[in-house]
């Protein structure tokens, strides 16, 4: 069920109030409902390893008798509670300085590791908050369709939403950040609405808006507001939202109860006669939510608060959300004029989505505009003329209150990255290629870590940036961010992947030139490195499921008759059995089984470089593989870092057999895979491959051979399934065209004369 229009969309954005305060107060209990920051690492200190439980990380304690100010507690705050923003103290203030304004303040360090700041805590705790959010969602959702349309108030937890009502849990839910996510109600509450016209239930759902406790008691009609606070946080930039202010904290203690005077009036309006289609879902929309919400405190025993925006569309939902915080939700309709002009116009246009930054700068520095009201009454002409068709009509429908950006299916990132900033003496010379390369492995290390908890994708590319500054240079404008990327092999190793991130590097430094920054301390001029990170992204799903080889390897016990079964025949469940002759097909068919027998490998090489390596099994049959080394390395082909590891010792065997589908070759990037028959080699010779190349201590810990083996032929099978079947449709088609074909000609033979028979001496004739 697809919602109606756009304009009944139901957009909402959810918020994690004070999200590292919060995760620190779950962590440690004492810290809760006490002024609490939490702040960035010393980079000029030791740079010790400092973990999560380490209780060092708490570098200074208000409530202490002897409260001593440690140097390290002077780091800048990047997250600060709002018992403190009651002090005026923000987001971005050096620690000693914001223990002036409150000097009952407790400052948390984040934890340190591998000379970096560690924010696994936070990242785990993100995971956690969010999946549980979007369940609560759905929860609330299946609540409220049964307590207004099907009149249950309680429901049970083992409750299931039936088959006709699948829709209610179909929401889109898009992670926006660490402490951000997109839901799309739009399905479930267009449900509820229609559900409520065509049973007649609107009493039923106006006392669920109303009731205590619920969407009309902790919801904010934008636009609406009528106390002094409220306007007044409506007026604050968006830097000064992002660091805090104490308006925020006057305005939530402004609505205790009811939200504002006007907006108990837009609540309680004739029901349902008074209210348009838009307003009833988005009403519907803030109740789903605020359920949501209160289930996210209740069930993380009140250490996590949201604040929700609901609207129609991402950029309105996003702006709601921080209108009115901490613990509160708010309501925009975009369609509402009323609203426009004295919430959203008003507005600076820094404030808005997309023109935070640079873009908003330009804007208004090119149009002469201010706020978002100066903007709406710029001729879409002008802006197309000053900016270009895209940014224009970008613009212009944003000034409107108009966004057609869905909200996109995503509840993982992008990418996984890790970044490093070198500041004053920090900083290192691009000559320092010891020091480089050790920075770019610790980011590295970092990076397969994340990597290593996600088993449903793998990234194909690895990005390096650098952030350069001219030797002897302090203008910010000589200074260069550049980047480059390339393939990464699938189940590449750390190592593997340090040098691919340290090559990038020195091509990054190459391209920037040599001759910048020289000086009589550095008469071959330069560049420092101010700043690193390493990037992996082109994440694709890992293909599972039964069609996998390497899935049919892991069952290969259970399918294989080869295998040997040694449980007894008297003991063995009864059932259809198939002939020993199917089985010894399904065994001859069997890869599984194939690669389950007892085997002895050997590797092998031809003049050329290249490498082979051969399989013989218990019934005769020997498979080899030969990969040509130098077109893996050329290719960037996923199984070069296994080729890389292997010895070269002998004459490649020469080919007896091909495969029985097509020649027996596949050929991708540079790699080609035939079948043969090999000569028998010792199992020792495999074992010194294994290990081969790999660091200290890692020997035994090397992948099962035969798994590694089934992993490098899955792509290839998988290929070629998908060729074969495409020339099965192809010849299918074409043998019913031609059937067609010759039965419309018997036909029209049979109908033309039918009386006449024509002699077969006339066919001899033709072909003669």
């Amino acid at each position: 069920m697809e919602a109606t229009t756009k304009q009944q969309a139901t957009i909402v954005h959810l918020d994690v109030d004070a999200f590292y305060v919060a995760c620190e107060r779950e962590l440690n209990k004492e810290l809760r409902n006490r002024p609490l920051a939490v702040s960035q690492y010393n980079p000029y200190g030791d740079l010790k390893t400092c973990l999560i439980d380490d209780p060092a990380r708490i570098l200074y304690d208000g409530q202490q008798k002897q409260a001593k100010k440690n140097p390290n507690a002077n780091g800048s705050l990047i997250a600060v509670s709002y018992e403190a923003r009651a002090s005026n103290v923000k987001r971005n203030d050096r620690g000693l300085e914001a223990v002036k304004k409150c000097p009952e303040l407790v400052i948390v360090q984040v934890p340190v590791e591998n000379g970096k700041a560690s924010l696994t805590l936070y990242r785990d705790a993100s995971e956690r908050l969010m999946a549980a959010l979007t369940e609560y969602m759905k929860t609330s959702a299946l609540d409220i369709f049964q307590e207004v349309i099907c009149g249950r108030t309680e429901r049970k937890g083992n409750d299931k939403p039936q088959q006709s009502n699948k829709s209610l849990v179909d929401i889109k839910v898009e992670k926006a950040s660490v402490d951000e996510i997109y839901i799309d109600l739009s399905i479930p509450v267009q449900l509820i609405l229609k559900q409520c016209r065509e049973a007649n239930k609107w009493e039923s759902l106006r006392r669920a808006l109303l009731k205590d406790d619920s969407a009309s008691s902790h919801t904010t009609v934008g636009g609406l507001e009528t106390s002094e606070a409220a306007i007044a946080t409506n007026s604050l930039t968006k830097d000064e939202i992002r660091r805090g202010s104490s308006l925020q904290v006057d305005d939530s203690k402004d609505a205790a109860s009811a939200e504002d005077e006007l907006g108990a009036v837009w609540w309680g309006r004739a029901f349902p006669e008074a209210w348009g289609d838009d307003e009833l879902s988005l009403a519907i929309g803030a109740l789903i939510t605020v359920e949501a919400r209160k289930a996210i405190v209740n069930n993380f025993d009140g250490v996590y608060t949201l604040s929700a925006g609901i609207s129609s569309n991402k950029i309105m939902a996003k702006l709601a959300s921080g209108l009115k915080k901490p613990n509160r939700q708010t309501l925009i309709n975009p369609n509402n004029q009323t609203t426009l002009q004295k919430l959203f116009h008003p507005l600076p246009i820094g404030r808005i989505r997309g023109l935070g930054g640079k873009l908003g700068e330009q804007v208004a520095e090119t149009l002469s505009v201010k706020t978002v009201g100066e903007l709406a009454k710029v001729p879409l002409s002008t802006l197309q003329q000053k900016l270009g068709d895209k940014q224009a009509r970008f613009l212009f429908r944003t000034a409107q209150g108009i966004c057609d950006e869905a909200v996109t299916e995503r509840t993982k990132p992008k990418c996984i990255g890790a970044g490093k900033t070198f500041r004053g003496v920090l900083s290192m010379r691009t000559s320092e290629h010891e020091k480089l390369k050790k920075w770019l492995g610790n980011l590295v290390n970092e990076v397969h870590e994340r990597m290593s908890s996600d088993k449903s994708r793998f990234a194909k590319t690895l990005v390096c940036w650098l952030h350069l500054s001219p030797v002897g240079g302090s203008e910010k404008s000589d200074r260069k961010q550049m980047s480059t990327s390339a393939q990464l092999p699938r189940n590449a190793s750390a190592e593997k992947s340090t040098d691919i991130a340290f090559k990038l590097a020195k091509d990054i430094i190459k391209s920037a030139g040599s001759t910048r920054g020289r000086d009589a301390a550095n008469p071959e001029g330069g560049f420092l490195v101010i700043g690193m990170a390493v990037t992996a992204t082109n994440f694709v799903p890992i293909a599972q499921g039964q069609s996998s080889i390497v899935d049919a390897f892991k069952r290969s016990a259970e399918l294989s008759p080869t295998t040997g079964d040694k449980t007894p025949a008297s003991q063995r469940p009864r059932g259809k059995t198939q002939s020993s002759s199917k089985l010894k097909s399904r065994a001859a068919k069997s890869i599984a089984a194939f690669l389950q027998q007892d085997t002895q490998f050997t590797r092998d090489a031809d003049v050329h470089g290249s490498t082979a390596l051969s399989h013989s099994g218990q019934t005769g049959g020997e498979l080899c593989i030969k990969e040509s080394r130098a077109a893996l390395a050329e290719g960037g082909g996923k199984d070069a870092s296994m080729v890389s590891q292997m010895d070269v010792s002998s004459d490649v065997t020469p080919i007896k057999k091909k495969f029985e589908a097509g020649d027996g070759k596949h050929t991708e990037s540079g790699v080609e895979v035939e079948a043969s028959v090999v000569a028998c080699k010792s199992q020792s010779a495999l074992e010194d491959s294994q290990t081969e190349g790999l660091p200290a201590g890692s020997a035994e810990e090397s992948v099962d051979p035969d798994l590694e083996y089934a992993k490098q032929l899955q792509a290839s099978y998988d290929r070629e399934n998908d060729e074969i079947s495409r020339m099965e449709q192809r010849r299918s088609s074409l043998s019913r065209t031609h059937h067609e074909a010759t039965g419309r000609k018997a036909k029209r033979r049979r109908t033309s004369n039918p009386g006449v028979v024509r002699p077969i001496s006339n066919f001899f004739a033709k072909l003669s």
